[in-house]
């Protein structure tokens, strides 16, 4: 996909993921802004990618000890998160390590997923579809939905990793300034900004979800900055704005708690696209969603589908450069 303003977005079947995402910056320099691999190959493998720009699901983050209830009925989902105690993106072939059907539909790119009933654990079959569009403004619209059988739980979110900078740039995750927002009004709502200032590059991210998971590849190999890896609640209060500054190796975070829990990145670092060594806060991800583990929390929104409902998920990224007010 590629519009009149040289934004160009490729995806693949396999995970119904971005593998490119390029744009120019405010001198016009064009650069694939998203982490990925060269080759079909890398992407398949567990091993080396840890979940890079794929589509996250059945249930994206975590259930604790991977135990979920659904009327009365106790699961166990697999474990695939630290050392096999809890339930993360899925599963161990969650929606992220699976070939998708596609087609194209107009200006869109479908793609499909049946995921079976007791596919990593979970009850009932559930059918999903993604919609990827390119619009002439440059907003990269991704449509999720899904249908089940029977009651099961989805929560289904993106997992792209930034850097604004340009994909091959090491440890420049917090060369960026940020801007979360804490307002969920149920409905496709402003959700965060990420600047570069360097490169003038800016990006928005648009969502319907009550939550957004916050993360900078902290679970690569070292680098001297801190790691953030959390989670944020919206509180419905739209005037109220969390600031992050990101400035080279400088951090400073207002009104956040920081994670313990580790993500699911591996321990060491990734050979990327064109040889790149992708490292300990070189990226940075931003994904709307529901509350983690909210299946076994009361008062977090229910995540279970139902027969006859329609999972929704609407997801925006906005692009554009300082120089051309966003584009």
């Amino acid at each position: 996909m590629i519009n009149k303003n040289r934004v160009e977005i490729t995806v693949i079947s396999w995970g119904a993921t971005i593998v490119s995402l390029k744009y120019p910056d405010k001198y016009g320099h064009i650069a694939d802004v998203v982490l990925g691999f060269d080759d079909l190959k890398s992407y398949m493998n567990p091993r080396i990618n840890p979940f890079i720009g794929c589509i996250l699901g059945r249930c994206v983050n975590r259930i604790k000890n991977g135990h979920i209830v659904i009327k009365g009925k106790t699961y166990q989902l697999t474990r695939n998160d630290l050392n096999n105690k809890h339930h993360l993106h899925g599963g161990t072939k969650g929606f992220g390590r699976r070939l998708w059907e596609s087609h194209i539909d107009g200006c869109s790119v479908v793609m499909s997923y049946l995921s079976r009933d007791g596919e990593e654990g979970y009850p009932s079959a559930v059918l999903s579809t993604v919609r990827f569009k390119l619009t002439p403004d440059n907003k990269l619209e991704i449509g999720i939905r899904a249908t089940t059988t029977n009651s099961t739980i989805v929560n289904i979110s993106h997992g792209s990793l930034f850097n604004l900078a340009g994909h091959v740039p090491p440890g420049e995750g917090y060369d960026h300034n940020f801007c979360v927002t804490s307002n969920w009004h149920g409905s496709s709502t402003y959700v965060a900004r990420a600047i570069h200032p360097r490169s003038g590059r800016v990006l928005e991210i648009y969502s319907d979800q009550p939550g957004v998971q916050f993360y900078t590849a902290g679970r690569l190999s070292p680098c001297v900055a801190s790691e953030i890896d959390s989670n944020i609640a919206y509180d419905n209060n739209p005037n109220r704005e969390e600031e992050y500054e990101h400035e080279a190796k400088t951090l400073t975070i207002d009104q956040m708690e920081k994670d313990t829990t580790s993500e699911h990145k591996t321990p060491d670092f990734i050979l990327g696209k064109q040889g790149a060594c992708y490292i300990k806060y070189c990226a940075f991800s931003i994904q709307p969603q529901n509350y983690p583990n909210a299946i076994n929390i009361p008062h977090f929104p229910c995540p279970i589908l139902q027969p006859g409902q329609v999972y929704c998920h609407d997801l925006i990224y906005k692009f554009g450069n300082q120089l051309t007010n966003y584009m």
